[in-house]
């Protein structure tokens, strides 16, 4: 149980790197653009790995133990408010080619793009701060009672 939490911080560290390619300017905007894709597909792989294997076991927990309950509802309540904004990002810059167009031809859209892509990094980068700091360990402590 404790390697699932190795796994999930382990696939942290990896979106954060391929975001942090996304973000290199010196790349051609179709190369990054592209790179969202991988982000998009991992992100939705992690969250799939975290509802089916990390937020059951929390779940039963949550059922007689108020402390994991309340960790869980804020959780939850963190995700209904990003979700929309990570989301929005995606389907915004999803069409490589309408991108990189707009990168040629729109000499304010390479900013927007670094300004929309900065607050991506900021919002996952938060989620995935309290995440390892809060959640992960909740379920460390919970998995150990369980073994």
């Amino acid at each position: 149980m404790a390697n699932l939490v190795e796994q999930l911080k382990a696939e942290h560290v990896q979106l954060k790197q391929i975001l942090k390619k996304a973000g290199d300017f010196s790349k051609p905007a179709v190369e990054r653009i592209g790179l969202l894709s991988e982000v998009k597909k991992g992100l939705l792989a992690h969250l799939g790995k975290e509802d089916r294997e990390l937020y059951p076991v929390l779940s039963g927990v949550a059922q007689h133990n108020q402390e994991v309950r309340r960790i869980l509802e804020v959780f939850a309540k963190d995700m209904e408010e990003i979700a929309p904004q990570v989301l929005a990002f995606f389907e915004k810059y999803e069409d490589v080619q309408w991108v990189s167009e707009k990168m040629r031809t729109d000499i304010a859209f390479p900013a927007e793009f670094g300004q929309d892509l900065e607050r991506l990094v900021v919002l996952l980068g938060l989620r995935i701060g309290r995440e390892e700091a809060t959640l992960y360990p909740t379920y460390d402590r919970v998995a150990m009672k369980a073994a």
